[in-house]
């Protein structure tokens, strides 16, 4: 089972794509299954028929009408039956409920790989590759400044496209946004990834994607075991919060969404560099050495307490341990 992950807006949907493309792959949404269905420590708690069933059928809801509008999930029950037929175990746990999960739904596309592409399982590599049997990991990675930009700007992808974004999650886009709050969750997250151990992870640089997508998808089927195809980087270009949907498909060198000229501030720049300098000097990312305005900074400073507090409250339902959660985005050891 393939999962991409990385930071947020760093490509981890674009590639899921160009993997779905693959005649081999079935592509997910994101599921959210660690943190917002589970908690990573219970994979592997032992569930009842019954709570298995439920689990199931809010898997197929999310795949089928998506993470933020899931409704009526009973309906698959009857599918959820299958699944748990083919559950070979005595012990019915999260885990192996979830891999069955994405083995059976592939399956009815006639596809042998899955590929997951919730970003945030960056945190929970260990978890996964423990639990979870035969798991790949692509590792998307974008310049810090670029992401910042593109997080300033997400919530306006309900204008841009995705007319059918709840109003809520909208606003919960616009809580996420602070230049203190993304360069820290950037850095923890980059982190996570430079400290496991397993050769099963491969990084790519978002970068590298864009600007040279036959030969960096080359490399990524190489590491999966995959067939190349040109056919695999014909994507449909959504998703952008710096640009509206296009009917177009392909790789567009255009949505490098480069974080010069941009609508970030000196002071934000500042922010992101001197806090992630070190870590962006070794993964090849120059550094403006931008000043600051003080002003601005200051107030930044002041501000931070309550726009964290304010994510924290519209993301409490998407947090089953809200201690752990926290401590893997703020990186603390």
């Amino acid at each position: 089972m393939i999962f991409v992950v990385g930071n947020s807006r760093s490509g981890t949907t674009m590639l899921s794509r160009i993997l779905g493309n693959n005649k081999k792959v079935h592509t997910f949404q994101e599921i959210h299954f660690l943190e917002s269905i589970i908690s990573p420590d219970d994979l592997n708690t032992v569930f009842s028929n019954e709570r298995a069933l439920h689990l199931l059928n809010k898997l197929f809801a999310i795949q089928k009408q998506s993470f933020f509008k899931q409704h009526q999930i009973s309906q698959y029950s009857n599918e959820s039956k299958l699944v748990l037929l083919k559950i070979a175990s005595d012990k019915i746990t999260p885990a192996n409920v979830f891999s069955s999960f994405l083995d059976y739904y592939s399956g009815l596309y006639g596809k042998e790989l899955a590929c997951e592409q919730t970003p945030k399982n960056v945190y929970y590599l260990n978890e996964i590759n423990l639990n979870i049997s035969n798991t790949l990991f692509i590792n998307m990675v974008r310049d810090p400044r670029s992401i910042m930009l593109s997080q300033k700007n997400k919530w306006k992808r309900k204008f841009l496209g995705l007319t059918d974004l709840p109003l809520y999650e909208t606003l919960r886009s616009w809580s996420l946004y602070h230049p203190f709050t993304v360069s820290t969750i950037w850095k923890s997250s980059v982190e996570q990834c430079l400290s496991y151990n397993g050769d099963n992870l491969l990084s790519v640089k978002f970068e590298d994607l864009i600007l040279n997508p036959k030969s960096t998808v080359i490399n990524i089927c190489d590491f999966l075991s995959l067939e190349y195809s040109d056919s695999m980087l014909a994507i449909p270009q959504v998703g952008s919060s710096i640009g509206a949907d296009s009917k177009s498909l392909g790789v567009n060198p255009e949505k490098l969404s480069t974080w010069e000229n941009s609508s970030l501030t000196d002071t934000e720049i500042y922010i992101c560099e001197k806090l992630n300098g070190n870590l962006m000097g070794e993964l090849g990312y120059e550094l403006s050495n931008v000043k600051p305005n003080y002003f601005m900074l200051a107030l930044f400073i002041f501000s931070f307490p309550f726009k964290i507090s304010l994510s924290i409250l519209l993301n409490l339902s998407r947090m089953k341990n809200i201690k752990a959660t926290l401590i893997k985005r703020l990186g603390i050891k």
